[in-house]
């Protein structure tokens, strides 16, 4: 056999073993953020459970009539007008 075609096949068969290594690495790397995914909402369910959150103090009633003010005046904001320029870049009169 030419030592060029033995280097090629032995080449080949590395790159194919590398990539079985770099697909189980990457199984492993998904199951393993998965668990993980898990444990931070046990974790995060137990401090709910355990300190609550119903304890959640009411909507104030000032800064409601505050906020429902806001919304009006955002309501009420009429649409951007368009400039409009002749072809010397002069401003042009609205008719």
């Amino acid at each position: 056999m030419d030592a060029i075609l033995v280097t090629t096949i032995i080449g080949i068969m590395l790159n194919l073993v590398l990539l079985k290594a770099i697909l189980e690495l990457s199984r492993q790397i998904t199951e393993e953020v998965e668990q993980l995914d898990g444990n931070i909402a046990e974790a995060i369910a137990s401090v709910v459970a355990k300190f609550g959150i119903s304890d959640q103090e009411p909507v104030n009633p000032i800064q409601a009539a505050i906020a429902q003010m806001m919304l009006g005046k955002i309501n009420d904001i009429k649409p951007a007008t368009t400039v409009l320029r002749d072809d010397n870049g002069f401003f042009k009169k609205t008719e």
